[in-house]
């Protein structure tokens, strides 16, 4: 994590991400770690390392559209620690620190986040 922004969710127990504007990812929790694998581990690591093809969007326009058309969750595809793409749920919030923008992505997979709204339906 950035040592002068705490991202508050290093003992979630799903993937969590914080991403300046430009797209650096600035913070991973283990979780992210795990989940993403090596891609996390280069020295200045970017969305895109592990932002699938399938996206309509690149990470970087993903984020400069939901600057401007911000949505809590959305549905995204990352690439897994073994390069495969899966899909995700991502509940995207931001916030400004220094006159920089960051983004906090939390990432559930998109069958644990259908058995959690299946579930809350009972």
């Amino acid at each position: 994590m950035k040592s002068d922004i705490a991202l508050g969710l290093e003992n979630a127990g799903w993937p969590a991400l914080l991403v300046d504007g430009a797209g650096l990812i600035c913070g991973a929790n283990p979780a992210a770690r795990k989940a993403f694998g090596g891609a996390l581990e280069a020295q200045s690591p970017r969305l895109s390392a592990i932002w699938a093809p399938e996206n309509s969007r690149t990470a970087e326009q993903f984020l400069a559209h939901w600057q401007q058309a911000p949505a809590p969750n959305v549905s995204l595809r990352f690439k897994d620690k073994d390069g495969h793409a899966a899909g995700y749920v991502v509940s995207v919030s931001s916030f400004a620190y220094d006159s920089q923008q960051y983004f906090v992505l939390q990432v559930l997979p998109e069958a644990a986040a259908a058995a959690k709204d299946h579930g809350s339906d009972t």
